[in-house]
């Protein structure tokens, strides 16, 4: 999660020069507003603000607005 937040947070800070977002699952094109939302949730998630929703599988699903992260569930929480 820290990386893909460096990551994300890099983006974000070209996004007035991006003109289309190809990211990897669910809405494949997206435009570059999504970049600066995109680190507002990952910042609430890595805060603990928002509660993870068992998925299958050994995952947990975050949901902030318009973005959802399926990642591994942390340790313990199987």
């Amino acid at each position: 999660m820290n990386a893909y937040h460096s990551s994300i947070t890099r983006l974000a800070a070209l996004s007035p020069q991006i003109t289309k977002v190809f990211g990897a699952h669910n809405l494949p094109v997206a435009m570059p507003s999504v970049l600066p939302q995109l680190v507002r949730a990952l910042d609430e998630i890595r805060l603990g603000k928002i509660r993870a929703a068992p998925a299958a599988s050994g995952r947990v699903i975050y949901e902030v607005g318009d973005i959802s992260s399926l990642v591994r569930a942390p340790e313990g929480k199987h």
